[in-house]
């Protein structure tokens, strides 16, 4: 609301008279916002004085700018959040993807925007959440949801694209599992890991001595007894 009349160029008596009773009015909601929520009271307060109902502008863009980063971005710990929080929530991605879209967004100085998780072929995953940040802050939930938002509020949708890879910790049990002792047998699977993960397949098995493990979009689903050469058996 305020972004709008910080438009200096076309300064007058009214405009800064608007323009003041705007900022203390946003200064009085954060105040009582704080007394009754605390610190996330406030916060929202500021982000509901600040949020536009139309695009944002050119003018927007330069006052984002000239604010300090930590106000408008998100921090390190949000992003952990985030990505903690979407993962456990059925999305199937990378980090690396993740942060990627992340900086996409504020290097396009956007306050305000959709991240949304599309599948191989580009289609909405419609079983996981999506999110919806602002101002360094996100709130989760399914599609239909954030769609609203992102349309409310005339943000951006930044697509994050599906992408099946085991994570570390899935990996470091699937090592445990074959045992340390095996370093050959090891390479050999991480190598396979590897290859399955470069091709995007989506269910594929892995063996070790006798003992053979099915891999489901980077996750263990079943262990089987028998050799590599054989048919595995429950």
């Amino acid at each position: 609301m305020v972004f709008e009349l910080l438009d200096f160029s076309t300064w007058d008596p009214v405009t800064t008279g608007t323009t003041i009773f705007g900022i203390i009015g946003i200064a009085v909601a954060m105040f009582k916002g704080y007394q009754k929520s605390g610190i996330q009271g406030m916060y929202n307060a500021f982000v509901d004085g600040m949020t536009s109902s139309v695009p944002q502008t050119p003018e927007q863009t330069k006052a984002i700018l000239a604010a300090p980063a930590e106000t408008w971005k998100m921090t390190d710990d949000n992003k952990d959040m985030l990505w903690t929080w979407l993962r456990a929530k059925g999305g199937e991605f990378t980090r690396t993807d993740l942060d990627a879209v992340i900086a996409q967004a504020e290097s396009e100085v956007q306050v305000e925007y959709a991240i949304v998780i599309v599948d191989h072929k580009g289609n909405v995953d419609e079983t996981a959440d999506h999110a919806f940040v602002s101002y360094g802050y996100h709130v989760s939930g399914k599609y239909a949801e954030i769609k609203a938002k992102a349309e409310s509020t005339h943000s951006k949708v930044y697509h994050l694209k599906t992408t099946w890879v085991m994570l570390d910790d899935v990996k470091q049990q699937l090592i445990l599992q074959i045992g340390t002792s095996n370093p050959k047998c090891i390479e050999e699977v991480t190598d396979k890991i590897r290859k399955m993960e470069d091709e995007q397949v989506e269910q594929y098995y892995v063996s070790c001595g006798y003992h053979t493990w099915e891999i489901t979009r980077g996750n263990i689903t079943r262990q089987f007894a028998g050799a590599k050469t054989d048919e595995p058996t429950e």
